[in-house]
């Protein structure tokens, strides 16, 4: 009698057939997965935004890139701290407050610190928000501080983080600027708040889209791109011996340089962060908006809009721009050349990321 079996041929054909099938299909899922990442993504930046109107409804102004206004005092924090209440963290908020003005010896104080502080309190700044992570983030940032994966818009002129210069953005140190829509010219739909920037990690140190080149020369932003593929990329290993071991792009959401909390409308969407030394904090950062979907960054425009930027998108000719150092926009106490109210000189990105540049430019 005949036997209904398949033979191993058969079975053999079967399985290559399904791996195929299978082949085919995963990229097809992992699309549809990193479809519903960025999606959730586009509503938590969009929330941040939202935040930042709703601070604006309480205290008339958007919250400062530094030095915002907690408890009557100016303080060294980012923008995160200051949204807190308006997202709801109001008890996260309070703890930030006890460690930058109760604690009685300082430690748990600044946001690098991860100790306890004199009455066994932990850091506010090691808990991880889940509302600044993006979903499709991959980066581990350092010793147990929070990442965060969303940036305030600081302009387009490369400054340094907390030194006098122009404000071009809505974001600037609150000391210097504390933006309302009404300082928005160029109108909230036409001019860029919020965007992200991939977490530096201590596992993949050498991916540019989450960590700083070094050692960049003054000069057209284009020689932050060639200096980061020519291969002086952020380098984990060297910076215990420059004692800075926490400094990695978006390793701590209670940081406010543009490290950790700000960025620039100058080189494109996923293009390299440089600095102009090896202090990954101060010395000139020019900071880019970076992600890890494909293609560009998720974008909230001032009025709460949320749109997808490519990393194509027209930023000028880098290689021809009109300033040569940071003086440019200011630093220290010296004036800024550039006036708040100038064509931007970065194309169409730089033109959105300008709060009163005068440029008729509506986002893509």
């Amino acid at each position: 009698m005949k036997k209904n079996a398949f033979t191993l041929v058969e079975l053999l054909v079967v399985i290559a057939i399904i791996g195929v099938l299978i082949a085919l299909l995963l990229p097809a899922v992992q699309a549809a997965r990193e479809a519903a990442r960025r999606m959730q993504c586009t509503n938590k930046i969009k929330q941040l935004m939202l935040a930042c109107h709703n601070k604006h409804d309480v205290t008339g102004t958007f919250p400062a890139a530094s030095r915002p206004q907690l408890l009557n005092k100016r303080q060294y924090d980012g923008y995160i701290n200051a949204l807190l209440p308006f997202i709801e963290q109001t008890a996260l908020y309070d703890r930030v407050r006890a460690a930058c003005f109760n604690d009685p010896v300082g430690s748990a104080r600044w946001p690098w610190e991860t100790a306890n502080d004199a009455l066994g309190n932990p850091s506010p700044f090691t808990t991880q928000l889940s509302e600044v992570v993006c979903p499709s983030e991959t980066g581990t940032g350092f010793l147990g501080l929070g990442k965060n994966n969303y940036r305030c818009n600081a302009g387009d002129l490369w400054v340094n983080w907390d030194s006098f210069h122009a404000a071009r953005g809505p974001f600037a140190p609150g000391d210097r600027l504390e933006c309302k829509t009404k300082d928005i010219k160029d109108g909230t739909s036409n001019t860029i708040g919020l965007s992200e920037a991939a977490v530096g990690s201590n596992v993949n140190g050498n991916d540019i889209r989450g960590n700083i080149a070094i050692n960049v020369t003054y000069g057209a932003p284009q020689n932050c791109k060639a200096v980061a593929i020519n291969g002086k990329e952020f380098d984990p290993a060297k910076k215990g011996t420059e004692n800075y071991p926490d400094r990695a792009v978006g390793c701590r959401w209670g940081g406010s340089s543009q490290t950790y909390a700000q960025f620039f409308v100058v080189l494109p969407p996923n293009s390299p962060s440089c600095t102009t030394g090896t202090n990954y904090e101060n010395n000139g950062i020019i900071a880019s908006a970076t992600s890890y979907h494909p293609g560009g960054v998720n974008v909230a425009m001032c009025d709460g809009a949320v749109k997808f930027f490519s990393e194509t998108i027209d930023c000028g000719n880098l290689n021809d721009t009109p300033f040569s150092t940071i003086t440019e926009g200011g630093n220290g106490s010296n004036p800024p050349s550039v006036p708040i109210r100038a064509n931007s000189y970065y194309g169409i990105w730089g033109s959105l990321g300008s709060r009163n540049g005068s440029e008729s430019v509506s986002p893509p």
